[in-house]
């Protein structure tokens, strides 16, 4: 029999109904009397189903607790009767109860909030990156079963990828196609297992992973020994001008300060001075080394195998960029 209280906060919805929208304003709780709902949020532009709820479920909590604004959609599957409680009726209702089940309420809500910010909060350029470490996991994993000249199956992998990553199949499959356009992979034709995934350019796929994992880790704040440092304009600007000097006179690595200062003006528009912190660093690196002639006039040697090494890797760097940009723009 329906108490006199709860006939006053029965709501009903009928079916196909929206109960609570994703990011909208919230001040009311629901238990579920009769029905069942569907509860859903947007990630990536698509629909993710996180459950459905029947007869004596609770949503809507937080807007109670400690969150107004929806954390997901709850859309009716059937009609559905629901006990509505506001955030006034709460409250008030907390007052009446003993000092040590509020103090316990308090300690529910902090736990709540810390799990809500461990939520995935991986963005689309993100999530294309963990689709490239799952394939980079899987052709290790079939390197270690294989030695034939086959490759990973292509209908397989992406479902595999898709439960591991919780990421939908259609975005998986753009992504390893851009991989294809990008030359870092290749789509082949097997008459026995049908469409393959190979690695086209193995240190090249194997270097954007480790840039892709780098990029992640950043992201988690994780402690490591970065490969892929991005230099800053300055010193990339200046780096770029030792190539071009070095690719005028492949035989040379000593520079004397006036022939430096001329062509520094000639080619960039400025004086040498504009790059003096960079020039510290760069000696510090072991790039370039502050020497004297005969006649105690100062001049530069420049150590050519570092600066070939910096040059690729900001050139290598750069081309990761826009695949990564090219990844984001595949969803």
């Amino acid at each position: 029999m329906t108490s006199y209280l709860d006939g006053r906060l029965q709501r009903y919805f009928k079916a196909g109904s929206v109960i609570c929208k994703e990011g909208e304003y919230g001040s009311t709780m629901y238990i579920i009397t009769s029905g069942e709902v569907e509860v859903s949020k947007v990630k990536n532009n698509q629909k993710v189903v996180l459950a459905t709820l029947q007869k004596g479920a609770v949503f809507g909590e937080m807007a109670l607790l400690d969150q107004p604004i929806r954390s997901a959609t709850v859309q009716a599957l059937t009609d559905v009767s629901c006990l509505e409680i506001s955030k006034l009726f709460f409250n008030t209702s907390m007052q009446q109860l003993p000092n040590w089940i509020r103090s316990f309420f308090q300690i529910l809500v902090e736990r709540l909030r810390e799990a809500d910010k461990k939520q995935d909060t991986f963005t689309i350029r993100e999530k294309s990156k963990q689709i490239v470490l799952g394939l980079t996991l899987l052709f290790d994993l079939f390197t270690l079963k294989s030695d034939d000249l086959g490759g990973l199956r292509w209908h397989e992998t992406i479902e595999k990828l898709e439960i591991l990553l919780n990421i939908p199949a259609e975005n998986i499959e753009r992504i390893i196609n851009h991989l294809i356009a990008k030359r870092l992979l290749e789509k082949i034709i097997d008459y026995k297992d049908g469409r393959l995934i190979k690695i086209s350019n193995e240190e090249k796929f194997r270097n954007f992973s480790r840039y892709c994992r780098e990029s992640l880790m950043t992201k988690m704040n994780k402690k490591f020994e970065p490969t892929f440092v991005t230099l800053s304009e300055e010193k990339r600007r200046f780096i770029e001008y030792l190539g071009q000097l070095m690719k005028e006179q492949p035989g040379v690595a000593d520079f004397e300060l006036d022939y430096l200062e001329a062509r520094c003006q000639e080619l960039l528009g400025c004086p040498l001075t504009d790059f003096d912190s960079s020039i510290k660093l760069f000696i510090q690196e072991g790039v370039l080394e502050l020497k004297r002639n005969q006649n105690g006039e100062k001049y530069y040697h420049a150590n050519k195998s570092k600066i070939h090494t910096l040059l690729e890797k900001e050139q290598l760097l750069r081309e990761f960029q826009q695949i990564e940009n090219q990844l984001e723009s595949g969803w």
